[in-house]
């Protein structure tokens, strides 16, 4: 399916990419960066949500040259073609966009949905309110 990066996911492309990002890594492929104390990179959309958040929240454009292989961790994926790139790189880009534009036009809704959905969104919240960072 070939949308305009613009389009929000539907729920069949989040699970689609939810399922590409937990089956990635085969067990035996994520015990070895498990034995040597290595990053498996994100392993699911919620995950994904949060690093997202981060990226979209940064006071610089980060591109995703930048960013793309802490998806990926220590073993970037096997792909079968370039399509399957292209597909899911593409369903990625869109979350992003996503996540901007909602950000952008209802901050205050945004923040509510970050804190439920994106542990580390929690917690980065939770720790700029904290009053021992108030300077």
């Amino acid at each position: 399916m070939n949308k305009n990066l613009s389009t929000p996911l539907d729920d069949a492309e989040l699970s689609q990419l939810d399922d590409f990002l937990l089956d990635r890594l085969d067990d035996e492929t994520s015990d070895k960066i498990a034995a040597v104390g290595g990053d498996e990179g994100i392993l699911d959309v919620s995950e994904l949500d949060g690093f997202l958040t981060a990226i979209v929240s940064a006071p610089n454009t980060i591109l995703p040259s930048k960013w793309l292989d802490a998806i990926w961790g220590a073993e970037a994926p096997a792909w079968e073609s370039a399509e399957e790139f292209q597909e899911i790189f593409g369903l990625i880009v869109r979350h992003q966009k996503s996540i901007a534009a909602h950000l952008l036009h209802d901050p205050q809704s945004f923040e509510i949905w970050a804190a439920q959905t994106c542990p580390r969104a929690r917690s980065a919240m939770a720790r700029r309110r904290s009053p021992s960072r108030a300077s």
